[in-house]
């Protein structure tokens, strides 16, 4: 169990495009000395540490905080940490470390997709979202390429060669109580005119 090392954020529940300052608040309630003690301070979806601030030696009963700001990317949503790790010698012959993040959510909005990705729609009040290489897709509908055949979709045109691996991973499905509620992928001859046939769907 080591130090207590929690990192609140200014705003507390930031969204996207906003500058966040967060505070890692470091306390040595351990009985001995943290020995050259390193703290990396680490933003939202990165690995590598935005700063790395050498502490040196800490008493017991020993606090310190630091500061780091970062703005949060506009294409950035979902589960969003920022955290702390911070690593020290107990002695001469062992070492140790502690970590600790502060995760909020940010929402998805309807923000559009970029090229090359194309949107459609036989459902009213389709939106659609794109946050690196999430997209998102908000819509009603029923009877997947039926006789009613209301969907929406984000096309990639012309992706599917003659022999194509093609791989999506769902991270949430809403209305997923309702037993025609589909996601996955579709291919086509052309998705957008479903009496041109063709059709592959994995859900």
């Amino acid at each position: 169990m080591g130090p207590p090392l929690p990192v609140p954020t200014q705003p507390a529940e930031p969204a996207s495009g906003d500058t966040v300052t967060a505070t890692a608040v470091l306390t040595n309630d351990c009985p001995f000395p943290l020995l050259n003690a390193v703290l990396h301070l680490i933003n939202p979806r990165t690995t590598t540490a935005a700063k790395t601030v050498p502490l040196g030696d800490l008493r017991p009963g020993t606090k310190t905080t630091r500061r780091w700001e970062t703005a949060i990317p506009a294409d950035l949503a979902g589960d969003v940490s920022f955290t702390a790790h911070v690593v020290f010698d107990v002695n001469e012959r062992s070492s140790d470390c502690a970590r600790s993040a502060k995760t909020f959510t940010v929402p998805y909005e309807p923000n559009g997709v970029r090229d090359p990705y194309r949107t459609f729609a036989t459902t009213d009040d389709a939106k659609f979202g794109q946050y690196g290489s999430q997209l998102v897709i908000w819509a009603g509908g029923r009877d997947f390429s039926g006789g009613t055949d209301e969907k929406a979709g984000i096309v990639l045109p012309g992706s599917a060669a003659e022999s194509s691996v093609v791989q999506v991973e769902t991270v949430s499905l809403t209305g997923s109580d309702n037993p025609p509620a589909k996601d996955g992928i579709a291919v086509a001859n052309d998705l957008t005119a479903p009496e041109k046939g063709g059709y592959a769907v994995l859900t």
